[in-house]
């Protein structure tokens, strides 16, 4: 998913395109209804940060010694907790 909107954005939006769906993700306004943070928090959660000087180009799962495995549990993780509410 996030490959596909990385690659939207890049090849097929202009820069002055990318700008502008930025500003807009910026000004995103919050709902006592949202799931998730808005854009502009979190990059402000984010900030603070220190920045690599190496980054890894990798995909994160690649970092892991087995990523199926910590899928599954994190999937498990999950469901359980949703069941619950």
């Amino acid at each position: 998913m996030y490959l596909a909107f990385r690659r939207y954005r890049d090849e097929q939006l202009s820069t002055k395109e990318r700008a502008k769906l930025y500003q807009e993700l910026l000004q995103e306004k919050e709902s006592l209804f949202a799931l998730h943070p808005t854009f502009a928090e979190r990059i402000k959660a984010v900030e603070m940060l220190p920045r690599a000087h190496n980054p890894d180009p990798r995909p994160a799962l690649q970092l892991f010694e087995q990523p199926e495995e910590i899928e599954k549990k994190l999937t498990d993780f999950l469901t359980e907790h949703m069941a619950r509410r």
